[in-house]
């Protein structure tokens, strides 16, 4: 059953084994698996209940109707355009479907190890169907990456996705998927709870958990002008790296260790655009289908100092509206790369962030972004920018354009150096696209520097247990949301222990 505010005339009172903050990558992932164990199941979700008939493959709009704070929160420096999904779903209604697992260096720092996680890795793969893509899914910007990149002889893999055969290479999977192709939550794991009984609360806001003797025991809310109350054996946190640090922060709840909203990465991603004889149409199609794993690893030596990599190289997908905010300047230079956008390619990077930053909130709960790009971070982006550059002139570019206010451009491979050195990576001067949030309710064994244990329930609160992207102590490095699935699905098995 699905309420949305709509629906509500008046104060209401559910009761539930277990009621669950979120409906993305965690939340739909731990509704399935507790639904599945015979729980009763309440899913509040502050968004709208959005369908495909509702993704009307409108960039504009869609920014509005999807995206947390519309599409336009950023860093407290303008750098970063933090990005997160606002509806039934969560983020994975409008991620681009790549479903990497948890790299097993990632796991071992975590005090994680590959054959432990590897079954729930297993498990969630198939309820969102991740496969490999087809020839047919691959566009010209794509191709252009893995030519470029086998020239250079750089190891480049197909990226896994979540979708299945009836997607359409319509390119506007950032909009929310019309065709119901993209394996996102809305149309897997959300379907499957509600199937077995669970109760979904759209346009509902969570206020503050219900705490008797140390215990979290339930969730008061708002829905419209109406009080929603529900009451659990227990609680489970899926708003997200966003959401999840919010709600705490606004409660004042379950931050005995004060490091609520601290660690916040956001795998912030440069970008560059370059331009073609022949049409690409990079907004057409998958967004990104292989990527250069030749730098996935941040590489430094005997010193700690870097040296290179640190990033995951890939394709972009940006349409026409989002690229002309992204492309710099004004007037005619602007003008004459927006004339050109046919025929342009991007690249983007998940930079692996080491500098976090911080999320706070004000007093009606609106949050903050302190993160600046720096350190090593900048290091990175600087290398990947060159290396897109050397990329993209060996795959035939006849021009690249790094977007920062000096409006670099690069015709040959041998100004790549200069040219970057000179680029201005200073906060403000060129857009990154902030679409991980993570680390802002991390966890650890030590009560004083984690905000849960490593069965990701709360250090101050028995019975409130985390599933998202919050609890990662560091930047996954790829993709996280497989990893958060894989998690979410490990700590159901806690929930449901802790309960039966």
């Amino acid at each position: 059953m699905i309420i949305q505010a709509k629906d509500v005339t008046g104060d209401r009172r559910e009761e539930a084994d277990v009621v669950i903050i979120g409906s993305g990558a965690g939340g739909g992932t731990m509704a399935n698996e507790l639904t599945a164990a015979g729980l009763k199941v309440v899913i509040l979700e502050e968004g709208k209940y959005q369908t495909r008939e509702d993704f009307h493959q409108r960039e504009d709009k869609a920014f509005s109707r999807i995206y947390g704070g519309r599409g336009l929160e950023s860093s407290e420096d303008t750098s970063v355009n933090v990005l997160y999904g606002k509806l039934v779903g969560g983020t994975t209604v409008l991620y681009w479907g790549d479903s990497y697992r948890t790299p097993p260096e990632r796991l071992a720092k975590w005090g994680f190890d590959e054959a432990t996680m590897a079954p729930f890795f297993d498990h969630v793969e198939k309820l969102v169907n991740v496969q490999l893509p087809g020839d047919r899914l691959v566009n010209e910007n794509n191709r252009l990456l893995v030519e470029g990149a086998r020239k250079l002889g750089w190891k480049v893999e197909k990226i896994p996705g979540a979708r299945t055969e009836a997607c359409t290479n319509s390119g506007h999977c950032l909009q929310g998927c019309s065709y119901d192709a993209k394996q996102s939550q809305l149309v897997t794991n959300i379907p499957r709870a509600l199937s077995r009984g669970a109760v979904l609360y759209a346009d509902c806001r969570a206020r503050k958990l219900i705490v008797e003797n140390g215990r979290a025991v339930g969730v008061e809310a708002t829905i419209g002008s109406a009080k929603l109350t529900v009451r659990s054996k227990a609680v489970v946190l899926s708003a997200g790296g966003v959401g999840t640090p919010r709600f705490l922060l606004s409660a004042g709840q379950a931050n005995s260790s004060g490091m609520v909203g601290k660690n916040l990465y956001l795998n912030p991603g440069p970008m560059t655009f370059s331009a073609f004889p022949e049409a690409v149409r990079m907004w057409h199609g998958v967004p990104a289908t292989w990527a250069v794993e030749e730098f996935r690893k941040t590489v430094y030596d005997p010193q700690g100092r870097y040296v290179r990599g640190g990033y995951l190289l890939m394709a972009n997908n940006l349409q026409p509206g989002t690229a002309g905010c992204v492309i710099p300047g004004f007037g005619a230079k602007h003008r004459a790369w927006m004339a050109r956008f046919e025929h342009l390619a991007g690249t983007y990077a998940i930079l692996d962030d080491e500098n976090p930053g911080e999320l706070t909130v004000d007093a009606a709960g609106k949050p903050a972004f302190n993160y600046t790009v720096r350190g090593n971070d900048v290091l990175k982006c600087r290398d990947f920018l060159a290396n897109s550059a050397r990329l993209m002139l060996a795959a035939g570019a006849e021009e690249v354009l790094i977007p920062d206010s000096r409006f670099t451009t690069i015709r040959k491979a041998s100004e790549v150096d200069a040219k970057i050195a000179e680029a201005d990576l200073s906060p403000g001067s060129m857009v990154f696209g902030g679409p991980h949030p993570l680390g802002t309710c991390r966890m650890g064994e030590d009560a004083k520097t984690s905000v849960v244990d490593m069965r990701c329930e709360s250090h101050d609160l028995k019975g409130l247990f985390v599933a998202d992207g919050s609890i990662f102590p560091t930047s996954v490095g790829v993709d996280p949301s497989l990893s958060i699935m894989a998690f979410a699905a490990r700590t159901a098995t806690y929930v449901v222990a802790s309960l039966t």
